[in-house]
């Protein structure tokens, strides 16, 4: 079989900024985004529903691990005050040969990163016997999602 390179893949890392300082190592990260819909249907459309494009939301959803930095998220839940996010997406590819196939890092291409401020909705710490302290946090987006890579 010829070597062959498969699609492009991504890893990604949260980073949570409060005061330029870097916060809250994350174990898990989920950013999700959507777009409203304002409805355009008319007698014309028949029985078609059509669609225009309304204003776009963003949220982010977390699990990390507590540090002695991570005061600095509760601080910014109980005043009110945006923090800084960056997701982080390192480009991955996978090569082809012989039947097997291997993934590496690609320094070549460009990563899925992406920033923006946004409010935390909630935060819940949490412990159990003899492990470390735990978070779970959700921000919704204050403004634009910058620097999203379009695929392909």
């Amino acid at each position: 079989m010829e070597a062959g390179t498969g699609p492009a893949f991504y890893t990604g890392q949260l980073v949570l900024t409060v005061a330029s300082h870097k916060l809250a190592y994350a174990k898990s990260a989920s950013l999700s985004m959507s777009t409203d819909t304002i409805d355009t249907s008319s007698k014309m459309d028949g029985s078609w529903a059509t669609q225009y494009p309304g204003k776009r939301s963003w949220t982010i959803s977390s699990d990390g691990l507590l540090t002695s930095d991570s005061a600095a998220l509760i601080a910014s839940w109980k005043a009110g005050t945006l923090v800084d996010i960056t997701f982080k997406g390192n480009a991955v590819t996978t090569s082809e040969q012989d039947g097997s196939t291997t993934m590496a890092e690609d320094s070549n291409a460009s990563g899925a990163d992406c920033s923006g401020k946004g409010l935390i909705t909630s935060l819940e710490i949490s412990s159990d016997a003899g492990d470390i302290a735990k978070f779970s946090i959700s921000i919704a987006g204050s403004g634009p999602l910058s620097g999203v890579a379009s695929a392909g």
